[in-house]
């Protein structure tokens, strides 16, 4: 009997090891799609001359930019005063802290952070 008991114990024990080890994993998992989802900023005040490269380059120092939209006038192709930039959220609230109410290229920039309850709406000044 005592050989059976420990047999059972030895294989409850290697269960709870991998439960245990399955929980890390799938911890580990939600922290990295938390860091890879992509947070939408609204760049607004912006220079007719801005460029995407520009904006590019002023987010750049705070993470990886995976996009950006700048609205553009359709007859001339110029920057419209706005755009959004897409950051993990960790960089875009650390870009947003640095960023929002700078000035940059003789304007002061607004960054705004959507929130799924509250989308943007752009109410031209």
């Amino acid at each position: 009997m005592r050989a059976r008991d420990g047999a059972h114990q030895s294989l409850f024990c290697a269960a709870a090891r991998t439960i245990i080890r399955t929980r890390q994993v799938e911890s580990q998992i939600e922290e990295e799609f938390r860091a890879r989802a992509m947070t939408t900023m609204l760049v607004d005040n912006l220079s007719h001359q801005t460029t995407v490269e520009n904006l590019n380059r002023l987010f750049a120092p705070f993470g990886t930019v995976r996009s950006i939209d700048l609205a553009t006038d359709i007859m001339t192709g110029r920057c419209g005063g706005f755009g959004f930039v897409k950051m993990s959220e960790q960089e875009a609230r650390a870009a947003q802290a640095a960023l929002h109410r700078s000035v940059w290229g003789g304007r002061t920039l607004g960054v705004r952070i959507e929130t799924k309850t509250a989308p943007f709406i752009y109410q031209h000044r």
